[in-house]
């Protein structure tokens, strides 16, 4: 553990740290998680006292899905170092676990860092006077950066060059602090753009300092200019440092656009990417393949991709196509090398283990086996590694295929709870669910009393509405279901009336929750988080949160402490009942057409990842 290390008060070059630090930050870019927590963590060995290198460590621990271990190491470190506890109450309220008032409330913190860390806060929430208060008498790199993009926000473009500059005067081993200046169009910065980047490549040219190197080529690769990239990266080399990508990570539309460019050619070959680029690549290259009945080469794309960067995920996408195919046989090899990838334990990293994104990539494994053992007709192993699928990580489609396998194999109770439980998550399961039902009274009564249960005991992940179990409400309850058009709905959002037929062609999020309901008040954050940056790449996508508060001033209260700024906000509790609305938070994911298309359950940190996923493909699809 790297606390331990620290604690022998290991004292190497700072000089040494900071290049860690930066080459973990590239590392993050390139989406080489492993290499980033590898560099992480060797920063905080040579600085444990440094907060860039505890900062980066804690996005290293995220992205490579460790977060829980880290936090729990971490808080035994930050009992006895307040720039340890800032940062870690700072990555926490940035992600929606923690209120603000935390941040400031510390005991014996680093003043100067809490004000860096409120002001970054501000920032995000868009509270603009707030962060120039803040930032008065800060002349800290990283203040700097915060000011800029202040201002870059604000379209108060003189303003920003005009502290660009005097920034890279007064830090010039600090040049990543304009690169949120130089990544704009805007014709108000083109003058400071073009002075900051001659004045960077000539110290390019002339410095073999790779701290400088690394730090120049994050504004290069901000401003795009290919040719200087290439120039800092052959510098780079020149000390002894690999770089990676010359260019930043494509977006999901970039994505798919370059995948439908490649499926044209006769035999497209995978460019070089990061490995969600090429899993995401071949996945909807797959897609045109598999449509234009070119099967053959969309299993060639996948064996290609995973030549390229192996992984489970990619092996599980490989074989769902193969059983698309029927072809089980080869469709169980391969989720069985799924499975071993899933289980096997990388970079030396045990603490991964057992974490929610592990759970459900083992779960994606062992549902993927399940599915081609049934094709198979081994109805045993299959009902077994289904089973697993579904204690590990929850999903309709899988408690629909253990309710289908249990019916086969005899086993009705059996069927009718795993029936009941998939009908609850979102899959029409209700004919199925009848059929296994073999007690008095009214099966929907049962399964609903079923599923309520289950939820509750899903680590507190739910809250019961247990006024939705009145049996008198049933007549006016209209209960969406995953592939089918949404139930009409219609909420009042301020002064303004959002219905299903205002929000014809978007893709919208609703989701249901309480003031008084703990996962809802981390959930919220998140979902304001994924609306802000779906939102600025002109997605059309609305989120919309409904409470179901039955005091108003209990909403309104809540709002004003912990106001969203993206997602916009109502109040109607009859709507939820209405939509059978059992648990909060509860989030359904409507698509385009009008259908629904997703269901969310509850709310572990991580699992919003999984939503916008979901959203980014419905936005982007035609």
């Amino acid at each position: 553990m790297i606390w331990l290390t620290l604690g022998l008060g290991l004292a190497l070059a700072d000089d040494d740290a900071v290049l860690a630090v930066e080459r973990a930050k590239a590392a993050l870019l390139e989406e080489q998680y492993e290499e980033a927590l590898h560099q992480a963590t060797i920063a905080t060995q040579l600085d444990g006292g440094a907060w860039p290198a505890l900062q980066v460590y804690l996005d290293a621990c995220q992205a490579t899905g460790v977060l829980e271990r880290c936090e729990g190491e971490f808080r035994g470190f930050a009992l006895e170092d307040p720039i340890a506890a800032t940062v870690l109450t700072w990555h926490r309220v940035d992600r929606g676990a923690e209120p603000a008032s935390s941040l400031a409330s510390l005991d014996g913190q680093d003043a100067d860092l809490t004000v860096l860390a409120l002001a970054d806060l501000a920032l995000r929430d868009g509270s603009y006077p707030v962060v120039d208060v803040m930032l008065d008498d800060v002349s800290d790199p990283f203040g700097e950066t915060l000011r800029i993009q202040s201002l870059m926000d604000r379209e108060l473009y003189s303003d920003a060059s005009r502290v660009a500059r005097a920034a890279a005067l007064a830090h010039p081993d600090h040049p990543e602090i304009a690169a949120r200046l130089v990544e704009s169009r805007e014709r108000g910065v083109r003058r400071a753009k073009k002075a900051i980047s001659k004045d960077l490549r000539a110290t390019a040219s002339t410095t073999l300092d790779p701290v400088l190197l690394w730090r120049i080529r994050q504004v290069a690769l901000a401003s795009g200019e290919a040719e200087f990239i290439g120039h800092i990266d052959e510098n780079l080399r020149r000390v002894g440092e690999l770089p990676g990508l010359a260019r930043l990570a494509w977006s999901p539309v970039m994505r798919k656009r370059l995948a439908r460019t490649l499926s044209l050619t006769r035999s497209p070959e995978l460019p070089v990417a990061t490995p969600s680029e090429t899993r995401d690549l071949a996945a909807h290259i797959a897609v045109v393949f598999r449509d234009m009945g070119r099967i053959p080469e969309a299993l060639a794309i996948y064996e290609a991709a995973r030549d390229r960067s192996d992984s489970s995920a990619l092996a599980a996408d490989h074989a769902n196509q193969l059983l698309r195919t029927r072809n089980y046989e080869a469709a169980k090899v391969v989720a069985e090398e799924s499975l071993a990838l899933a289980l096997r334990p990388s970079s030396e990293d045990l603490g991964r283990m057992h974490t929610p994104e592990w759970r459900a990539e083992v779960g994606f494994a062992y549902a993927t086996l399940a599915t081609a053992e049934a094709g198979l007709g081994d109805k045993e192993a299959a009902l077994e590694h289904i089973t697993t699928a579904t204690l590990l990580a929850p999903s309709a489609d899988w408690f629909a295929l253990r309710g289908m396998l249990q019916n086969q194999e005899g086993y009705s109770d059996a069927a009718f709870t795993s029936f009941a439980i998939a009908h609850s998550l979102g899959s029409p399961s209700l004919e199925a669910m009848s059929s296994n039902w073999r007690g008095a009274g009214d099966p929907v009564d049962a399964a609903m009393a079923i599923a309520e249960h289950w939820a509750v005991t899903q680590q507190g992940q739910t809250v019961p509405l247990t006024d939705e179990l009145d049996p008198e409400a049933r007549e006016t309850r209209q209960r969406p279901r995953v592939g089918v058009p949404f139930p009409e709905w219609s909420v009042e959002v301020g002064d303004v009336t959002v219905d299903s037929a205002s929000t014809e062609g978007e893709v919208v999020v609703l989701s249901f929750w309480a003031s008084w309901c703990g996962p809802c008040r981390e959930e919220l954050p998140a979902l304001d988080r994924i609306a802000a940056r779906v939102k600025e790449e002109g997605l059309p996508v609305r989120f919309i949160a409904i409470s179901t508060d039955e005091q108003g001033r209990d909403y309104e209260r809540y709002l004003e402490k912990y106001p969203l700024k993206t997602v916009s906000t109502a109040l109607n509790r009859d709507l939820a009942q209405r939509l059978s609305i059992r648990s909060i938070p509860t989030t359904w994911v409507i698509g385009p057409d009008g259908r629904a298309r997703h269901k969310h359950l509850g709310y572990t940190p991580g699992s919003e990842a999984r939503l916008e996923t979901e959203v980014r493909e419905l936005a982007t699809s035609e």
